[in-house]
């Protein structure tokens, strides 16, 4: 949507998996958003996520003919030059993409895990976001959160956190411990430890809680870098 304002463009955004479900009406489809760009005074930016789920590599086989037309049609509209639409794909299997749509794309951009820093800033906003902001609403009496977590925390009507938690030194072991971790992770991570601490039997979040959680998510992410690895051991 940003994109779109800065290049004043109307915009459109889908996911590669939107396509399937349209069946025969998606070719149809497809022509009638390109038909909208045409005659758009702005033009139309369209934005597809997932894309590898739309726009895979034809010569792999297992793509179904309603898939295959539709991928033609959009190829068919993006042949040449316009300035009346931009295509801006977000994919994590660029591998996956056909070489025509790979040949169509004029930019990329390769946007990487977290570095440290960067892990640093993610994990200070999401905890705010989503566990610190809770306390802060809790503090108020007209509080719908207070209103039932009075009813679930044994008698004690406050949340609170220690105040070391998630400042200092255990912000720079949880940065360390969080290596590999995209920012979804770190948001999860963040989830799950709101719901620590609603789980608490005091209504309080300590170091300890709060590192419980921690370990458990990089627990579960090198479970899953595991079983990635062993997927792609037995396709070989």
């Amino acid at each position: 949507r940003k994109l779109a304002e800065c290049v004043n463009m109307d915009y459109a955004l889908m996911s590669g998996g939107d396509v399937g479900p349209l069946g025969k009406d998606a070719v149809t489809q497809i022509h009638a958003l390109f038909s909208w760009a045409r005659w758009s005074p702005r033009g139309v930016l369209l934005f597809i996520d997932e894309a590898e789920a739309f726009l895979g590599n034809r010569s792999e086989g297992g793509m179904s003919e309603t898939m295959h037309n539709a991928l033609n049609a959009l190829l068919y509209n993006t042949g040449g030059e316009r300035r009346d639409f931009m295509l801006v794909l977000a994919t994590n299997r660029a591998q996956d993409l056909d070489p025509a749509i790979l040949d169509r794309c004029d930019e990329s951009l390769f946007i990487p895990l977290p570095d440290a820093p960067c892990r640093s800033l993610l994990l200070t906003q999401f905890f705010q976001k989503h566990v610190r902001s809770v306390v802060d609403k809790n503090r108020s009496e007209k509080s719908i959160r207070r209103f039932f977590t009075r009813r679930s925390l044994s008698g004690n009507t406050r949340l609170t956190i220690d105040e070391k938690v998630m400042t200092g030194y255990q912000l720079q072991r949880a940065v360390e411990a969080t290596d590999g971790f995209s920012g979804r992770e770190i948001g999860k991570m963040m989830i799950a430890m709101q719901g620590a601490l609603y789980g608490t039997d005091d209504g309080n979040l300590s170091v300890d809680d709060a590192w419980s959680v921690i370990k458990i998510k990089v627990a579960e992410h090198d479970d899953k870098k595991r079983m990635i690895g062993s997927n792609r051991l037995s396709m070989f």
